[in-house]
Protein backbone atom coordinates (compact mmCIF):
# COMPACT_ATOMS: atom_id res chain seq x y z
CA UNK A 1 0.00 0.00 0.00
CA UNK A 2 1.31 3.55 -0.84
CA UNK A 3 1.40 6.65 1.18
CA UNK A 4 -1.17 8.33 -0.83
CA UNK A 5 -3.56 5.04 -0.44
CA UNK A 6 -2.81 4.55 3.57
CA UNK A 7 -3.60 8.37 4.01
CA UNK A 8 -6.65 8.13 2.19
CA UNK A 9 -8.16 4.71 3.97
CA UNK A 10 -7.00 7.01 7.11
CA UNK A 11 -9.26 9.33 6.19
CA UNK A 12 -12.10 7.43 5.62
CA UNK A 13 -12.05 5.52 8.83
CA UNK A 14 -11.95 9.09 10.00
CA UNK A 15 -15.22 10.14 8.28
CA UNK A 16 -16.58 6.83 9.38
CA UNK A 17 -15.81 7.78 13.31
CA UNK A 18 -17.81 10.71 12.65
CA UNK A 19 -20.70 9.57 11.24
CA UNK A 20 -20.94 6.92 13.70
CA UNK A 21 -20.19 9.53 16.79
CA UNK A 22 -23.33 12.00 14.85
CA UNK A 23 -25.35 8.83 14.85
CA UNK A 24 -24.96 8.12 18.77
CA UNK A 25 -25.40 11.84 19.03
CA UNK A 26 -28.34 11.83 17.62
CA UNK A 27 -29.71 8.71 19.91
CA UNK A 28 -28.35 10.69 23.26
CA UNK A 29 -30.07 13.85 22.27
CA UNK A 30 -33.54 11.68 21.23
CA UNK A 31 -32.82 9.87 24.93
CA UNK A 32 -32.69 13.50 26.46
CA UNK A 33 -35.53 14.99 25.20
CA UNK A 34 -37.64 12.15 25.99
CA UNK A 35 -35.80 12.26 29.13
CA UNK A 36 -36.92 16.13 30.01
CA UNK A 37 -40.50 14.93 29.20
CA UNK A 38 -40.68 12.06 31.54
CA UNK A 39 -39.11 14.78 33.98
CA UNK A 40 -41.87 17.53 33.17
CA UNK A 41 -44.55 14.49 33.78
CA UNK A 42 -43.37 13.37 36.85
CA UNK A 43 -43.16 17.57 38.42
CA UNK A 44 -46.64 17.59 37.51
CA UNK A 45 -47.98 14.16 38.89
CA UNK A 46 -46.02 14.57 42.11
CA UNK A 47 -47.86 18.21 42.59
CA UNK A 48 -51.34 15.63 41.79
CA UNK A 49 -49.59 13.57 44.54
CA UNK A 50 -48.77 16.05 47.48
CA UNK A 51 -52.99 17.54 46.84
CA UNK A 52 -53.95 14.10 47.14
CA UNK A 53 -51.94 13.14 50.16
CA UNK A 54 -52.59 16.51 51.79
CA UNK A 55 -57.16 15.97 50.97
CA UNK A 56 -57.10 12.23 52.22
CA UNK A 57 -55.44 13.47 55.77
CA UNK A 58 -57.23 16.44 56.54
CA UNK A 59 -59.32 16.69 59.28
CA UNK A 60 -63.45 17.23 59.94
CA UNK A 61 -63.36 21.16 59.51
CA UNK A 62 -65.66 21.07 62.84
CA UNK A 63 -64.88 18.15 65.03
CA UNK A 64 -61.20 17.65 64.00
CA UNK A 65 -61.67 13.81 63.62
CA UNK A 66 -59.95 12.23 61.10
CA UNK A 67 -62.00 12.04 57.61
CA UNK A 68 -63.82 9.10 55.83
CA UNK A 69 -63.29 8.10 52.10
CA UNK A 70 -66.31 6.82 51.43
CA UNK A 71 -67.10 5.70 47.35
CA UNK A 72 -69.73 7.94 46.45
CA UNK A 73 -70.29 6.81 42.65
CA UNK A 74 -68.66 5.74 39.52
CA UNK A 75 -66.56 8.43 39.23
CA UNK A 76 -65.76 9.79 42.44
CA UNK A 77 -65.40 9.42 46.00
CA UNK A 78 -66.09 11.97 48.81
CA UNK A 79 -64.11 12.67 52.14
CA UNK A 80 -66.82 13.21 55.33
CA UNK A 81 -66.58 13.24 59.01
CA UNK A 82 -67.19 9.81 60.65
CA UNK A 83 -67.58 10.93 64.34
CA UNK A 84 -71.55 10.18 64.79
CA UNK A 85 -71.36 13.09 67.27
CA UNK A 86 -70.26 15.68 64.78
CA UNK A 87 -72.93 18.03 63.16
CA UNK A 88 -71.39 16.89 59.77
CA UNK A 89 -70.82 13.28 59.98
CA UNK A 90 -71.33 11.68 56.71
CA UNK A 91 -71.71 14.77 54.92
CA UNK A 92 -69.27 15.21 52.01
CA UNK A 93 -66.58 17.86 52.62
CA UNK A 94 -64.38 16.98 49.43
CA UNK A 95 -64.85 15.22 46.10
CA UNK A 96 -62.39 13.75 45.09
CA UNK A 97 -62.13 12.30 41.48
CA UNK A 98 -61.30 8.17 41.54
CA UNK A 99 -58.97 8.36 38.89
CA UNK A 100 -56.34 10.44 40.61
CA UNK A 101 -56.63 7.85 43.38
CA UNK A 102 -56.06 4.88 40.55
CA UNK A 103 -53.04 6.74 39.89
CA UNK A 104 -52.09 7.45 42.70
CA UNK A 105 -52.15 3.51 43.70
CA UNK A 106 -50.21 3.15 40.14
CA UNK A 107 -47.47 5.27 41.32
CA UNK A 108 -47.06 4.11 44.90
CA UNK A 109 -46.62 0.27 43.16
CA UNK A 110 -44.21 1.77 40.66
CA UNK A 111 -42.43 3.14 43.46
CA UNK A 112 -42.27 0.50 45.66
CA UNK A 113 -40.42 -1.52 42.40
Amino acid sequence: MTRENATVATKNEEVNKIHELQEKLKLVEAEAQQLRFDNTRLQSSLVIAKQLLTDLTQSCPICGKKMLLIDWNTSAYILACNNTTCSAYKNPIRTLKKEDLIWLDLASAQASK
